[in-house]
């Protein structure tokens, strides 16, 4: 970046103007169907230029965040302990349900600890 700077003409430039010239090309690749989905949009928000609907989209649009891995981590939680309470529950339909019933209370317990951890992991974000 710095080697671009310095190569460009500083006359009639202002410094702070010198970050604003947009010299820096980035590529994106798209799939056929994708790149029909693109320019439909550009067409239906009156856009010319892909550039300035790239740039309009990438530095306008609020960034949803992905789940963190902590969040995955706590989400396969949650579905390991559904399996189990899966399973409690054909015990119980199957006459069995007295001997099961401790066994149900832990997974209880476990489901609500890992449901405030996801809780509390969504909230930071």
């Amino acid at each position: 970046m710095r080697k671009q700077l310095d190569s460009l003409p500083l006359s009639g430039y202002n410094k702070t103007d010198i970050l604003d010239i947009r010299n820096i090309v980035r590529s994106i690749k798209f799939s056929c169907n994708d790149l029909t989905a693109v320019r439909e949009r550009m067409r239906k928000a009156g856009y010319t230029s892909f550039s300035t609907f790239g740039r309009d989209c990438i530095l306008n649009t609020a960034i949803i965040e992905r789940v963190s891995s902590e969040q995955m981590a706590t989400l396969n939680e949650l579905i390991r302990e559904r399996n189990n309470l899966n399973q409690i529950a054909r015990a119980c339909n199957a006459g069995r349900c007295w001997s099961v019933a401790n066994e149900a209370s832990a997974l209880i317990r476990k489901l609500d600890a890992a449901i405030s951890l996801f809780n509390e992991k969504s909230s930071e974000i």
